[in-house]
């Protein structure tokens, strides 16, 4: 038995009008997004063919807009009562027809009846409604006056939690992360299978359009095992490669990169911010996760402090040496997260040619790192966070990824052909990162790539695939699979 009642359907398309908006007055305001530091905001129209973009050094303005809405019809609860409102009775008083259907309001569910105040049949947790949506832990079902069902009480998942991907014919940043599909005219996208930006609210800060590609291939090498190239997209076709340096044009959509480029200069110091003393945009490298009773005691994901990392993986490594980045690209972009979802999580491979001659504590100033940052009310602070088996949590650089055991190919693999690292430097193999979110809230999301120390030895940071999740992630735990933080495939 599949349960529509009117409930459940006047609940699905409130919780959509307030996610999404519906009509001019329900639509979403854009946010201005910080700055970052002596960095130009640009806008640009990718194209493929030359894999790179026309430069606008005014206020970026999203080149993806929302503008989505939804509407549907309920229909009216069945009529158990007469015109004057009481149970309908025979004219023997018995509460009864003689079709043996019962009264409305008498405890018993009857035929006809969904339920009849405690009496709610087969459905007596929210974990049996037989509907497509995943539905949470909690909350309760009632029974409501006209002796139907009323689920409003179930944490009842309306997220598009697979972003159906959209970018084989696009070369569109967000589209490559299976994001702001919605607005592809005469596609078959919606609200209900895509995720679309809050309006205005995307942000890149790159004035070195070679800094980034939108991609379907990174290096050459074909994995044996499935007879696909080693760095492809995760979701849909496409996906984006941020780097320190530049990158080349791809070819067919092909990025391949000269032998040892990312570490001989040939594509070094591109012309992104330098000797920047903060982090860029929202990001903020001081601790902001205290103890809940003792404020003066760090306590990473306990008490989170607005603005600040409550993960309190970035300050120690951010002031280490010069304490300046260089060669920063970043962007940052909000979404509304939809009701009933609590997390959210996309692919990343990390590449770096410090790898494996500076490696160590000694070389940490000139380890080069990638931030992922959300920004909600449930958590806010990096997410690209690294276990050491100990309980501890580190930065997104390759000293502790090597001790986590988190290099999956070094620079003699046959999996770093044509990608400029070959012969000079490691990669992670895809790897996810989590973060936990509030359903209904807009969710700030922030990336970047920076070079320490130095401006020449490359890092590359690819990314794609960005789902919601029904569930909340567990913080604070080990490489376990659906944890916070990065975990392994």
């Amino acid at each position: 038995m599949r349960v529509r009642t009117t409930t459940l359907h006047l609940g699905l398309f409130v919780m959509m009008g307030q996610v999404f908006g519906c009509g001019d007055s329900g639509s979403p305001t854009s946010t201005d997004a910080a700055g970052t530091t002596g960095s130009t905001e640009t806008t640009e129209s990718e194209d493929e063919s030359t894999g790179g973009a026309s430069i606008n050094t005014s206020t970026s303005s999203a080149d993806e807009t929302s503008d989505t809405g939804s509407s549907g019809a309920t229909t009216e609860p069945h009529d158990t009562t007469g015109t004057t409102g009481e149970p309908m009775t025979t004219s023997d008083g018995s509460g009864t027809s003689d079709t043996g259907v019962g009264s409305c309001g008498d405890g018993i569910k009857d035929e006809g009846e969904e339920c009849d105040g405690a009496d709610l049949g087969e459905f007596t947790s929210c974990q049996a409604l037989d509907i497509e949506h995943e539905i949470g832990p909690g909350g309760q079902i009632t029974c409501s006056p006209s002796c139907e069902l009323d689920t409003s009480g179930c944490d009842i998942c309306y997220a598009p939690y697979k972003n159906e991907p959209c970018d084989n014919n696009s070369n569109d940043r967000m589209h490559a992360l299976e994001l702001n599909c919605a607005l592809l005219n005469g596609e078959d996208f919606n609200e209900l299978n895509s995720t679309s930006l809050v309006n205005g609210s995307l942000s890149f800060h790159a004035p070195d359009s070679d800094s980034w590609r939108v991609i379907r291939q990174f290096g050459t090498a074909i994995d044996p095992d499935t007879n696909k190239p080693y760095w492809s997209a995760r979701g849909g076709e496409k996906f984006i490669a941020l780097s320190t340096g530049n990158l080349d044009v791809p070819v067919g959509g092909v990025l391949e990169m000269a032998s040892g480029a990312a570490q001989s200069g040939q594509n070094g110091e591109n012309d992104n911010p330098d000797n920047l003393v903060e982090l860029p945009g929202v990001m903020n490298h001081q601790h902001g996760g205290f103890d809940e009773q003792d404020p003066e005691v760090l306590s990473p994901f306990d008490k989170c402090e607005p603005g600040l990392d409550c993960s309190n993986t970035l300050e120690e490594h951010w002031l280490t040496g010069t304490g300046k980045g260089h060669d920063v690209l970043y962007f940052e972009f909000q979404v509304p997260v939809p009701m009933g979802t609590h997390s959210f999580e996309l692919d990343f491979a990390f590449f770096s040619a410090e790898y494996p001659e500076w490696n160590g504590d000694d070389f940490l100033p000139f380890s080069d790192i990638a931030i992922i940052w959300a920004q909600s009310e449930e958590y806010t602070g990096n997410i690209s966070f690294i276990d050491d088996g100990q309980g501890n949590k580190q930065p997104l650089v390759t000293l502790y990824l090597n001790e986590r055991g988190l290099i999956a190919f070094n620079e003699d693999h046959e999996a770093l052909e044509g990608t400029g690292f070959d012969g000079v430097g490691g990669t992670t193999g895809w790897l996810k990162a989590r973060g936990n979110a509030m359903p209904g809230e807009t969710l700030t999301l922030a990336f970047s790539v920076i070079d320490r120390g130095d401006k020449l030895i490359d890092t590359v940071l690819l990314l794609d695939n960005f789902q919601w999740g029904c569930s909340a992630c567990p913080q604070g735990t080990v490489d376990i699979d659906g944890s916070c933080g990065i975990t392994l495939q």
